[in-house]
């Protein structure tokens, strides 16, 4: 039996605590044949459960329809993110790179995580697991795709802000730049192209 029940202050519904700690906003909403449904959201606290509820009906109010995203994964995200966001818009070879950094890293670690859920706790320990298994390039590529969808999530009001900001990543490596000498620069210039084009007093005055 709920502890205690409560009238939302917008008298659109109710909020009571379950046994298990966890309280529970319900309200009411009608579907498109005009029939009322009971839905409810859930959160930690009472203010938790509120607040989703009072979200839950002023998007009712606003747009007509509410649509319940907290059993939403980020797998069923990640799908509409690319079918929706990435899949009109980008290369075959690079939507192919996507994929292949979302199944073969993103979704067997954070995949089957409710997507409100996800923090950053989760996201930098995924990430620091990628470090010296991975190069530093991918790392990032793989990082950039769960910020990328985070932050559209975000957008698109799902989430209320993206749990990827302030993630820490590897340095990338810095290629030492290499230089010909003189030298080298002559004996590729007399090997590759004809030296019938290039006057002989070019290639015989340069000097290391």
């Amino acid at each position: 039996m709920a502890k205690r029940t409560k009238r939302a202050k917008n008298g659109d519904g109710t909020v009571i605590q379950r046994k298990d700690g966890r309280f529970m906003a319900s309200f009411f909403v009608f579907d498109e044949y005009g029939n009322k449904k009971r839905k409810s959201v859930y959160g930690k606290t009472e203010q938790e459960a509120r607040e989703k509820m009072e979200e839950a009906l002023k998007s009712i109010e606003d747009k007509g329809t509410w649509d319940d995203n907290t059993k939403l994964t980020f797998n069923q995200w990640l799908d509409k993110w690319i079918e929706d966001y990435k899949k009109p818009f980008i290369k075959i070879s690079t939507l192919e790179n996507y994929l292949y950094m979302i199944n073969g890293h993103i979704r067997p670690v954070l995949g089957e995580k409710k997507l409100k859920s996800i923090n950053n706790n989760h996201i930098q320990k995924f990430i620091s697991s990628k470090v010296g298994d991975k190069s530093p390039k991918t790392v990032k590529l793989i990082f950039t795709i769960i910020n990328d969808t985070l932050n559209q999530a975000k957008y698109a009001g799902i989430i209320k802000d993206n749990p990827a900001e302030n993630v820490k990543l590897p340095k990338q490596e810095q290629k030492e730049t290499k230089y010909l000498s003189l030298k080298t620069l002559k004996n590729c210039l007399m090997k590759r192209l004809n030296p019938n084009i290039i006057p002989q007093s070019y290639l015989t005055s340069t000097q290391d």
